[in-house]
C-alpha cells in the first residue's frame, strides 16, 4: 500500500509498531468528505494486515486549538 496516494491522511509509521495517522484538513476543521471518508477504511486494512503494528494512534492537523473531525463536509 502507497500511503503517499491519501490525499487527506499523513502517514508517520514508527519503529515501535505504533504508527500516526494525521486527518490533514486542517481548513475545514478535518471534517470529512468522500475521500476522507474511505481513505482511512482502505489503510485500516493494511495495517491490521502488518504484524509489526501493534497499536495505531489517530490524531488530527489543526490550526485551532480546539478543532476536531466531528462531521462530513461535501
Amino acid at each position: 500500500m502507497r500511503y503517499e496516494d491519501f490525499e487527506f491522511l499523513l502517514f508517520d509509521g514508527q519503529p515501535d509498531g505504533v504508527p500516526l495517522v494525521t486527518l490533514n484538513r486542517p481548513e475545514v476543521m478535518n471534517a470529512k468528505n468522500n475521500r476522507m471518508q474511505w481513505g482511512p477504511t482502505l489503510v485500516w486494512g493494511g495495517l491490521v494486515d502488518d504484524p509489526s503494528v501493534k497499536v495505531v494512534v489517530v490524531t488530527g492537523k489543526t490550526h485551532l486549538p480546539r478543532s476536531r473531525c466531528i462531521h462530513q463536509s461535501n
